[in-house]
């Protein structure tokens, strides 16, 4: 690891290490190491006690607690900019974007990403992938993000981190770094996933097929792969070569295109085809409501546009 930022200084490059976990199991060493060697960490949190719970369920019913509880810990020895949690949207979730909300604020946390449901791994598994459509999700965004600004305006900095990469896409020419915002796609060129027994992967979500029995993001193995041999496989340009929104049908002509992104993984899931046909795509909705709804703001809400301009880096 400290070879690694080393070799990345050298060649004018930062790189920053995070630890996903649920904290449950989080110790006084792990965070002594954390602090040592500037590691980030990144929880799952969905919300208030009841609906954490219930969408995370574990023995004693006592997830929310340990995650909050890891969190502070967290933030009392590695500082509150080092600790990031993110939700995701289930069916329970969708009455209560005010409450979730609010949770964060409690926590100290600088923000929320408003997340769907993906159709990988625990989501399908327990059938909650179905339960929304992208129209249910968006109508939960759209009052979400305006609870957000109405904390915006009320003197506190707290982005939903979403639009505010949307924002930068749409408003300036810096770039962001999120694969699922790239054309081609990020997969595989901004991301390789090494798996706990040594497999590697496009994506994270590639990975999640992979455990669900499909292995088709899957380019090799650590002990006989090299970086080289990974990201040149056949695989892996044939399925970036697939992701070209300039040259997919529907994208190609769509005035969102260039702001958008491709996400191979997500529509092999859904439809067996990493191009996807595009109006049957909640993945392409969502893109499309979320920047429509942006741009109307900034288009007719001054007060709130100036937020959101902030958000973007502006």
């Amino acid at each position: 690891m400290v070879a690694a930022k080393g070799e990345a200084a050298t060649a004018g490059k930062k790189i920053d290490f995070v630890i996903a976990s649920n904290l449950a199991l989080l110790t006084d060493e792990h965070l002594a190491f954390c602090k040592a060697h500037q590691i980030l960490l990144s929880t799952s949190l969905d919300g208030p006690a009841d609906l954490h719970n219930k969408n995370r369920p574990r023995p004693g019913g006592n997830s929310h607690d340990l995650a909050v509880k890891g969190i502070k810990r967290a933030q009392e020895v590695l500082g509150l900019d080092r600790v990031g949690a993110l939700m995701t949207t289930t069916e329970n979730s969708l009455g209560r974007i005010d409450e979730i909300v609010d949770e964060y604020l409690r926590l100290g946390l600088d923000g929320i990403f408003l997340r769907p449901l993906s159709p990988y791994g625990f989501a399908v598994k327990t059938k909650q992938f179905h339960r929304y459509d992208a129209k249910r999700w968006l109508d939960f965004y759209a009052r979400g993000l305006r609870h957000i600004l109405a904390i915006n305006r009320a003197g506190r900095h707290f982005p939903e981190f979403y639009s505010a990469l949307i924002l930068r896409r749409l408003l300036t020419d810096r770039p962001i770094g999120y694969v699922d915002l790239r054309s081609p796609a990020g997969i595989g060129l901004g991301a390789l996933v090494y798996n706990y027994d040594g497999r590697v992967f496009a994506s994270d979500e590639g990975r999640m097929l992979a455990e669900m029995g499909d292995n088709t993001f899957e380019l090799g193995h650590v002990d006989t792969s090299s970086y080289r041999s990974l990201i040149l496989s056949d695989k892996l340009v044939d399925l970036v070569a697939s992701s070209l929104t300039q040259c997919a049908p529907e994208c190609s002509d769509c005035v969102f295109e260039p702001h958008c992104g491709a996400d191979p993984v997500y529509h092999h899931a859904t439809q067996h085809d990493p191009v996807g046909i595009k109006p049957l795509s909640e993945f392409c909705a969502r893109q499309k409501g979320v920047m429509g709804l942006l741009l109307d703001i900034l288009e007719h809400s001054p007060e709130d546009a100036g937020i959101l301009r902030r958000w973007g880096g502006m």
